[in-house]
């Protein structure tokens, strides 16, 4: 649904989710906000600095020596910190969330 909804309609949706996935963004916060359950994926970002603000939240992220470095390109070519993160973890993540609504 990226670029198709307008804000509005994105917050109403987001209101709506079981569980949120997201990476480091404003929906993120939003989500946070609204007390969505929510998973968040973080790489080069501060998971601390500009982690959601919710106690429905997950952070998902992968330290490696580098991060967070910020950077929105990696010098190194590729971002570990975003590749050793597994799609099963963020599935798992967001799986608990979804078990305690049941």
């Amino acid at each position: 649904m990226t670029g198709k909804t307008t804000l509005a309609q994105a917050l109403a949706c987001i209101a709506r989710c079981s569980v949120f996935v997201t990476n480091d963004s404003g929906l993120m916060h939003v989500a946070a906000a609204l007390n969505t359950p929510l998973v968040a994926v973080f790489g080069s970002t501060d998971h601390i600095a500009t982690g959601p603000y919710s106690e429905q939240a997950t952070v998902v992220r992968r330290p490696v020596e580098c991060s967070p470095c910020m950077k929105t390109h990696c010098p190194k070519g590729h971002f570990q910190c975003m590749e050793g993160i597994t799609v099963e973890e963020v599935e798992q993540a967001a799986l608990q969330w979804l078990n305690q609504k049941a």
